[in-house]
């Protein structure tokens, strides 16, 4: 009797403290949340060293399955690490490759843009004063705005502001060597965490079907998120070239740059197209005529529809199933909660919580349908 009392003051006595704790957790959330912070920007490199073994565990799988049918022992017995290093070297090739042949480009269209800028802004001011005539005062619309105005907020005294942007890039620099050093070590070791995660999960999953389930989903979000990744990445290489293909005929200003723009802005679903298309009419518009604009327009429109109805869908071999609300939903909520993250990678995660609904939705269904055979089966036992 005195044991059962004491068991209950003592489920009492816990459940004060954790509504304590609870309270002192919102009471102090500012200092929490800065404390996690600093954490997260400690363990920065881990993250991006673990998206950049993400992105290279395609192709590293896929060279370790030839290397192991070489007739070299040396080559079968370090196919591993053989695999990490030609796909780091194949990266170095691309990026050095793009740095080479795009970048000086792009800054010689950047730095011709910056250069059109007056003009540029003395066509949209020609265009605001003509709204006239339709009964909307241009003033309203734009307020005088001049460089010297603009020059007034720079401040260029406070040399402290230098100095933290130096080693803000220094610490950039330090993160990414960082990173690319635990990516290797995480694809090197995939296996032996592969092994822990397995442990992990057979020892703290006791019930058999929570760890299938677990299992189930963890590969399916990595099919998700893999074929989302890599189609948004071949996605917006083909279009950047195709959309530079189409920007050169029509005369389209800074055309490398437009596209790249066009590629870049595509993997943001719906949205990004739509003002990428708009910003490449508005300035084709602006500096050589309205009716390029137009066509620029029409012709990129066109690109963007069939880029969403044969290219994507022809990319991703297991095509998610989401319907264009979820996306846009995907957008908008993970956008607001993790920025520019959450508006790239929100769908796929959108798309496996819509899955994961669907497998509970059709569970419940099936036992329903169990639970009314197996009363129809004992009405016509008992009619019987």
């Amino acid at each position: 009797m005195k044991f059962k009392e004491f068991s209950k003051y003592l489920g009492l006595f816990i459940l004060g403290v954790l509504l304590i704790a609870v309270y002192k957790t919102f009471d102090n959330f500012s200092s929490i949340w800065s404390l996690a912070k600093k954490i997260f920007a400690a363990l920065t490199p881990f993250l991006y060293g673990a998206g950049i073994a993400f992105l290279l565990y395609t192709p590293c799988q896929k060279l370790e399955k030839l290397l192991i049918k070489s007739k070299l022992s040396f080559v079968r017995t370090h196919r591993r690490g053989i695999s990490v290093g030609i796909s780091f070297v194949l990266l170095a090739l691309i990026l050095a490759g793009i740095f080479w042949l795009i970048v000086p480009t792009l800054a010689k269209s950047l730095l011709d843009l910056v250069g059109q800028l007056p003009v540029l802004w003395q066509q949209i001011l020609a265009w605001a004063h003509n709204l006239e005539g339709w009964g909307i005062p241009a003033e309203e619309l734009l307020p005088s705005i001049s460089v010297s105005a603009i020059m007034e907020h720079v401040e260029f005294s406070n040399v402290s502001q230098y100095a933290e942007g130096v080693w803000a890039a220094g610490t950039s620099v330090f993160n990414f060597i960082m990173s690319v050093i635990i990516s290797v070590y995480i694809l090197l070791d995939r296996s032996h965490i592969k092994t822990a995660v397995t442990r992990l999960t057979n020892n703290f999953i006791p019930k058999e079907k929570q760890q299938k389930n677990f299992y189930k989903y963890t590969n399916r979000a990595f099919r998700y998120m893999n074929a989302y990744v890599y189609c948004k990445l071949i996605d917006t290489v083909i279009i950047g070239v195709v959309s530079f293909l189409i920007l050169l005929p029509f005369g389209a200003p800074y055309a490398p740059l437009l596209a790249l723009m066009l590629g870049l802005f595509n993997l943001i679903p719906y949205f990004g197209a739509i003002v990428a298309c708009i910003i490449s009419s508005l300035l084709t518009m602006a500096l050589v005529s309205p009716a390029r604009g137009i066509w620029v327009l029409v012709v990129l429109i066109v690109l963007q529809q069939i880029d969403a109805n044969v290219i994507q869908p022809k990319l991703v071999n297991e095509t998610m199933d989401i319907k264009p609300l979820w996306v846009i939903f995907s957008i908008l909520l993970f956008g607001a909660l993790f920025g520019i993250w959450g508006i790239l990678l929100g769908v796929p995660v959108m798309a496996l919580i819509l899955s994961a609904v669907e497998d509970a939705l059709h569970l419940r269904e099936e036992r329903k349908a169990e639970l009314a055979r197996k009363v129809t089966q004992s009405v016509e036992d008992e009619t019987v």
